[in-house]
């Protein structure tokens, strides 16, 4: 591409120039040919019919010549057509790409104004719950553990290992390390993760085991074989008997209870999450429970 860049080049240039200056050189032309035929006609005396094929020879170069002229004349107004297109095209894809990039950012100022809104709304609603903002920086999800790292808005708080952590949507998890304003939170798909839970408005109690499949966005929960087969769609909310996770945070739904397994005295089922991580930003962490 490079080297036939290179060779256009020149051409390009020479017709730029008969274009440019393509009035003179016709002019030059035009007077120059008369003057030539006029010195062979005295060279060789020849007049009647040889001046008649000399005046019509001379006569088709001049109109191959205008010809040319205007050929050249359309390509280079064709070319440059063609640059100022290529232009106005790479322009308007500029215009494209920061026009998208102003509506991502709308998009996204959209969003988080709308779960800090979501907080607030839940710090009026539960305010037997001293809540502290934690803005999400990373995360390392695995089968083995699923945590993320926070940025913690102290506001005077201590943040300790074993707080427990909400979105607006229900439970997140749980603190395991602090420092500095920073904290890693475990979520409830952790394998080691495992709260006190009950069934919503049924008063079944049972246990949210993580399964170590993050990617799935799910938990089992573990009840009595003795309790009556649960409900699709049956909402499961913190229970706040293992002292950790304040009662009446929710914490999923059951879905495909036709699935469910028997493991020892238990009854297992699929819980998805009520709370997506993947599309929160904006946490609260759970510093003080009231009485």
């Amino acid at each position: 591409m490079h080297r036939r860049n290179l060779l256009l080049a020149p051409i390009l240039f020479v017709v730029a120039l008969i274009v440019r200056y393509r009035v003179v050189l016709s002019v030059v032309i035009s007077l120059l040919l008369p003057l030539v035929m006029m010195f062979i006609q005295g060279r060789t005396g020849e007049s009647g019919v040889g001046g008649a094929v000399a005046l019509g020879f001379f006569g088709r170069i001049q109109k191959a010549i205008s010809v040319v002229f205007d050929a050249s004349s359309s390509i280079f107004q064709e070319y440059v057509a063609l640059v100022h297109t290529k232009q106005e095209n790479m322009a308007l894809r500029e215009e494209n790409e920061r026009l998208l990039g102003e509506a991502l950012k709308a998009k996204q100022v959209l969003v988080e104004n709308e779960q800090l809104r979501k907080l607030l709304g839940l710090k009026e609603k539960r305010k037997d719950l001293v809540l502290v903002p934690a803005k999400v920086i990373g995360a390392e999800i695995s089968p083995f553990f699923a945590v993320v790292r926070v940025v913690v808005k102290t506001e005077g708080e201590n943040i300790e290992a074993g707080m427990p952590v909400i979105a607006h949507t229900g439970l997140v998890g749980r603190i395991v390390r602090a420092s500095s304003g920073l904290a890693d939170v475990m979520l409830l798909t952790d394998k080691k993760s495992k709260v006190s839970v009950e069934v919503l408005g049924k008063g079944i109690l049972g246990v949210a085991i993580g399964t170590g499949k993050p990617d799935t966005q799910k938990v089992k929960i573990q009840v009595s074989q003795a309790e009556p087969p649960l409900e699709a769609g049956a909402t499961i909310i913190t229970s706040g008997h293992d002292r950790v996770f304040p009662r009446g945070i929710e914490v999923g739904y059951v879905v495909q209870p036709e699935n469910r397994r028997i493991a020892g005295p238990f009854v297992e089922y699929d819980v998805v999450l009520a709370a997506n991580i993947a599309g929160t930003d904006t946490l609260l962490v759970v510093t003080k429970q009231g009485d």
